[in-house]
Formats: structure tokens, sequence, C-alpha cells
């Protein structure tokens, strides 16, 4: 993916150097998430079986941030321009949102498991612990848990991280 994407590679990067989550984490977040599309949302509600109704939530983008959220970033980070579309500013935003819970939680950094469930319950929520009688969402972040370590073992062959600024 990196290979194709080379601004992804240093956007992730910018993102780990910052709030200190590993690249292979953020990613597999964002994959969750959203498969790497930019615009993607969650499918509508249909009245009466056919008719479009509203969206179960405000989700939008690559890190699928809700507009709450989003706001909490943008006032945190001063950074007024970013756009949930934009893959810089999303992988951003997974790393800011990823830091509070290490900082607040005590959970590790590399633990892909517990800051996907996290990132999905909100912090108060996996404080309380509800997440644990789903089995949805220890299920996905299972399936997080594989795809970071699938992108830990492919980041080493990655082209792109072994290029030279002068290349």
């Amino acid at each position: 993916m990196f290979d194709e994407k080379r601004s992804w590679y240093r956007a992730a990067s910018r993102s780990e150097k910052r709030w200190g989550i590993p690249v292979p984490v953020l990613m597999a977040v964002i994959y969750r998430e959203s498969s790497f599309r930019a615009t993607v949302r969650p499918p509508r509600k249909k009245i009466l079986g056919f008719i479009p109704g509203r969206r179960p939530s405000t989700s939008i983008g690559y890190s699928q941030a809700k507009d709450e959220t989003w706001g909490d970033y943008i006032n945190a980070t001063k950074n007024r321009s970013a756009s949930r579309t934009n893959f810089a500013d999303s992988v951003d935003f997974v790393g800011w949102y990823l830091r509070r819970a290490v900082d607040h939680l005590g959970i590790a950094p590399s633990n892909a498991e517990a800051l996907y469930v996290t990132y999905h319950v909100g912090l108060n929520g996996y404080q309380t612990g509800s997440w644990r009688n789903s089995t949805a969402i220890k299920s996905a972040a299972a399936k997080v848990k594989q795809q970071t370590q699938l992108y830990e073992r492919q980041l080493p062959t990655c082209r792109v991280t072994k290029r030279r600024w002068f290349r």
C-alpha cells in the first residue's frame, strides 16, 4: 500500500512520531473503520424497508470520526483546516485519539486490540467495561490485532520505507 501511496507512509510516520502510536496500529484501525475509503459513511436506515432515512451516526471518512470527536480534535490541535476525507488529517486524528487512550487508561501504544476497543466505544465506554459483553466488538478488536500483526510483518519489506530522500 505504501509503495503505491508514498504520501500515506509519510503521514502515518508523522502521526507515529507526534503521538507515539505505531504505524501498523494506526493503519489497522483505519482499515477496520473505512477500508481506506475517503468518503465512506454508515449506511442509511430504511423507512418502510426501502425509503432512505437518516444515518445512524455522523461518522465519515478514513477515520470514521464523529462530528463531536472531530471537533474535539480540531480544538486540541488547532488544525482548523483538517478534513476527515484527507488521509493525513485522518491518520493524525487516529493517533491523537489513541494517544488519549494511552494517557488516560494506561493502555500500551502497541496494544492494538485494547486501543481499537477504546476507539470504537470511547474512553468512558472502555472504562465501564460494557463492551466485554459484546462479541461483535471483541471480534472486531481481534481482527484489528491480526491486521496490525500483518502490517508489522509487511512494513520492513516495504520499498518506500527504505527510500532515501535523494532518490
